[in-house]
Parts: C-alpha cells; structure tokens; sequence
C-alpha cells in the first residue's frame, strides 16, 4: 500500500512478481480487491483491421504471471493490452520489460518525403507507422528518406531527420548537420556564422573551410560548440570552444596554460629522486629548467582558423628531428624546482629530443628498447606522440601511453668537479661526495 502527498488518500497495489530487488504490481482500482490469477492478455505476430476493428493474428494468451515472465520475447508483436484479440485501439509493441509493455498506435500517421528544399519536404506522403513496417523496403528503394517525425511537411529547425534505414521498430536516422565558418558569441550562446548544411559528412571538403559545429546536431545556435580539426575512417576529431572562448589560438593556448596533473613519468623519477638522490642535493642544480616545448611546429598544421585541410594534426616543434634549437617558449613549458607555473618537486627531469640529437654520437648502444625524452611530437587526431629514442639511439615518434625506459637527467651546480669517467653508459661522470 501506497501513500500519495494527500495525506487521505492511498492506492494499493498487487505484487505479480519479484525479480531480485525489483517488485513488480498492479493497481487495485474501481473496488478491486485482489488480481484473478487467471487474467490474461492477448498478443499476436500481425494485425488486421476488420469492420474498423482490429484483429490479432495468431493470438496467443498470457496468463498476467506469464506476461510477467515472458513478455522480454514479445517486441514487435500487436496486442490490445487486454484479454480479446479484437478492439478499437491496438497498440504495436516497440519495446518491453518484465510485465510492461511500450507501445504506440499503429495507424498513427507521418509525413516522410523524398526530396526538400531546406525545413520543408517535397515530393511527400504521408503513412502510417504499419505501412512503414510492412513495406519498408519499398520505401527505402522509392527514396523516402525525409521526414519531421510527425504528420507535418514543414519541420522545425532540429526535427528534420534523413531516414538512414527501415527497422522493426519504424527507422533510424541522423538529424542534418550545420557548419560554420566561425561563430559569435551572446554572453550566453554561439551562433554558427556563414552556415552550410550537409547530410551525414557527405561533403568533407567543404570542412576545409567550415570547422565550426553544434554538438547538438540540427542546430546552429547552441551553448558548447566543436571546432573540427581532423577526420580519419569515419570520426571526426574536435577541440571544444565554450564560456566565450571564439578561435582555436586561444583554445590552444588556455590548454597549455596550466599543468594540473602528474605524468607517470615524473612521479616515477620524483621518487626515485627522493630514495637515491635527495642526499646529494648540495650538488644538484635547483635553478636547472627542463623543457617540453609545446609550440607550434610552423602554420601548416591542421588546427588553423581557416584555409586547412583537416586531415592534418598539430604538430609541435619537437616534430623535426633535425630541429636542434634549444630554446623553450613558454613559462608552462619550463619545468624547474622553482617555477610555479610548471612546479617539480625535485630538481629532475628527462632529457629533451634535441638534446640528444646533439649528444647521441657519444652515446653507446643501450641494453633495452628505448627510453623516452620531454619533447612532445604531436596530436594526430585522437593520439598523442612524444619523441623517444629507440634501442639505437634513433630519434622516433612515440604514443604517449606506450611503455619505454626513463632516463633521468639531473644538473649539476656550476664548479662541481669530477674525478673520471667519460659520460657515456659504461663509463659515467664520476663525482666525489666524500664516499667510498
């Protein structure tokens, strides 16, 4: 027993089942007291309408605890959600629980077309949701493929829909979609500025110059709007613009403005740091800056506001591995003991790409596959690629999630000495601490 928000007034309910933490009931209604164990409800595979009512065909009757534990197979078939097989009002199944049932109306109309000129459909008729489901093939070979999902032949802006295929359950479809080439912003909303309009990604070329989209498709004003940069086996590949944000400089300049998280790696060398290091601090240079270089390689890359394809990725200046400039830009990009806008805990790091461009000819052959740098290479639609040294001391192009040696690299403070060694792998620097 149930109590509504009137504080005199209850419903009672009939448990028919329990399927693990869920019950499953029926309302006790008009003085009902009890539910008859033998109810039942009629289901059939197909309908016909007779004399203005509708008959099911190959009916077959279900006790209510039957319905209760069967009805998951009965999607796609008719009933009149009652214990006769003729009515006034029979409902097509289009999806089910244990004991419910979603159903619509069968006879219920829509407009479908096969041509339009913007929001209107041309070339239309209008069918009922049976005619759709027996003669779906048809339909599709006649080129109906518009419609507004309702009787209408004028859609409103994002209720237009391209039939993309006939199913049991009516069809599926994709809304249309609107590209800009740049958008304004209200304080509250962008609107896509100088609109085209295409089905399904039917016209990439034309996003060489039209990056901007709603996420929302069939829109061309909304709250959050994707700037498409690359396309590759089907997806695209998007930077998101919100809270007023209007071009892809600033958005590639807000994503290097703060280090928020800790990479593997640098928690990685930070600890081993603090275990074998931490003792020796007084030779370590606290001031030493090490560098991952986020600029732009040059102006080709794909993430340009206009004129560029967007098969193309964005490429950093690490990209070149003839690159040897030693130079690093950005203040986010310096990491040091001592900046708080690219903060380590300890004076460590990695070596950058171009630094060991310039020092591999001393270095020996490593005993395992590879160690990574600092330097990023570039985004190439959904990866991300740092540089990387490989077994052979060759400069490559790594994915960022991909499993490499780390070779920590440290400063030492200016005048510190040492006693012998080389620098290479089998013979390292060797610095007096006063120990044996």
């Amino acid at each position: 027993m149930f109590k509504t928000d009137n504080q005199t007034d209850y419903k009672v309910y009939q448990i028919i089942g329990v399927d693990n933490t869920t019950a499953y009931y029926v309302e006790l209604t008009n003085g009902i007291t009890t539910v008859n164990s033998n109810q039942s409800i009629v289901v059939g595979d197909t309908v016909n309408s007779v004399n203005g009512l509708y008959e099911i065909n190959n009916p077959e009757k279900l006790s209510l605890r039957d319905w209760f534990e069967k009805s998951d197979k009965y999607k796609g078939f008719y009933s009149c959600i009652s214990s006769t097989n003729v009515c006034g009002n029979v409902k097509y199944i289009v999806d089910t629980t244990k004991g419910t049932a979603i159903t619509i109306n069968p006879d219920t109309k829509i407009a479908i077309a096969k041509s339009r000129d913007g929001l209107r459909l041309d070339d239309f008729k209008y069918v009922t949701h049976d005619q759709i489901l027996t003669e779906s093939k048809k339909l599709l070979n006649e080129g109906y493929k518009y419609t507004c999902n309702n009787i209408s032949t004028s859609c409103e802006e994002n209720d237009l829909r391209l039939i993309t295929e006939y199913t049991q359950d009516g069809y599926t479809y994709v809304n249309n979609h609107y590209y800009g080439t740049n958008v304004t912003w209200d304080g509250l909303n962008y609107t896509l500025q100088n609109v085209i309009e295409m089905e399904n990604y039917n016209n990439l070329t034309a996003l060489d110059t039209h990056h901007y989209i709603c996420l929302e498709t069939g829109k061309k004003v909304c709250n959050k709007v994707a700037y498409i940069y690359g396309y590759n086996d089907g997806m695209i590949y998007y930077i998101l613009l919100e809270n007023g944000v209007l071009n892809i400089d600033t958005v590639k300049e807000n994503m290097f403005k703060k280090n928020l998280n800790d990479s593997n790696a640098k928690k990685i060398i930070e600890t081993w740091y603090e275990l074998n290091l931490k003792k020796y601090s007084e030779y370590i240079d606290t001031d030493a800056i090490y560098c991952n270089n986020r600029s732009d390689l040059n102006n080709t890359n794909g993430w340009m506001e206009n004129n560029s394809s967007i098969k193309d990725t964005l490429k950093f200046k690490g990209y070149e591995s003839k690159e040897n400039n030693l130079s690093c830009e950005n203040i986010t990009d310096q990491f040091s003991y001592k900046n708080e806008y690219a903060k380590l805990n300890y004076p460590i790091g990695l070596a950058t790409s171009q630094e060991l461009s310039l020092s591999k000819l001393s270095q020996d052959k490593l005993e395992f596959d590879g160690y990574w740098t600092m330097t990023p290479n570039e985004f190439n639609n959904k990866n991300s690629l740092m540089k990387a040294f490989d077994e052979n001391n060759n400069n490559e192009s790594i994915k960022a999630n991909s499993q490499l040696a780390l070779r920590p690299v440290i400063t030492l403070k200016e005048n510190t000495e040492f006693d012998d060694g080389d620098g290479s792998t089998t013979n390292p620097y060797h610095i007096n601490v006063g120990e044996e």
